[in-house]
């Protein structure tokens, strides 16, 4: 499936829209992040795989979600992953408006364009956390902006992945970041 939950109904009031959506039982992503961090790598990569097919189904009517934190990404009870509030989505190649702060990307920080790319370096950000259970470009308890924007500095040793998952994975961090 798309792992975007249902649209039941949209409720408009003056300048003001609502969506109805399908109630997923579960726990966001930023829950299991602060009791469990780092998951597992298959969980982690489980996780990621739900969240691209999810952004491929966006990114298909040319929306970018622009605001992809770990509190947006619902688990089920079977630990499938969901992306929730679309608040601040927008047709690509319109410019970023304010998201949470952890969930910022380049186009964010240089007040450009959102593109699909934008969603693919808030799920590096996503990947990174779930495997490292650290954000890559936190300094001090707040994002630093020149850190984010000059790339992936070197990826730390003492993550706990398997020897043969490594390279693969940092790899697939680089690309997204």
């Amino acid at each position: 499936g798309s792992r975007i939950p249902r649209i039941h109904d949209i409720v408009t009031s003056g300048e003001y829209m609502a969506l109805v959506l399908q109630y997923v039982p579960g726990c966001d992503l930023a829950e299991l992040l602060k009791r469990a961090a780092p998951l597992p790598v298959s969980m982690a990569v489980s996780i990621c795989t739900d969240i691209t097919a999810a952004l491929a189904a966006l990114h298909r009517h040319q929306l970018v979600h622009g605001d992809l934190s770990p509190g947006n990404v619902v688990l089920d009870p079977r630990g499938r992953a969901l992306l929730i509030d679309f608040g601040i989505a927008a047709g690509a190649g319109r410019r970023a408006l304010a998201g949470t702060r952890l969930a910022v990307t380049p186009e964010h920080v240089r007040r450009e364009a959102l593109t699909p790319q934008s969603d693919f370096f808030a799920l590096g950000l996503l990947l990174y956390r779930m495997l490292y259970g650290e954000h890559p470009f936190v300094s001090e308890g707040s994002v630093d902006n020149r850190r984010l924007l000059n790339g992936l500095p070197n990826l730390p040793d003492g993550a706990e992945l398997a020897v043969d998952a490594r390279p693969l994975l940092e790899d697939l961090l680089r690309s997204l970041l």
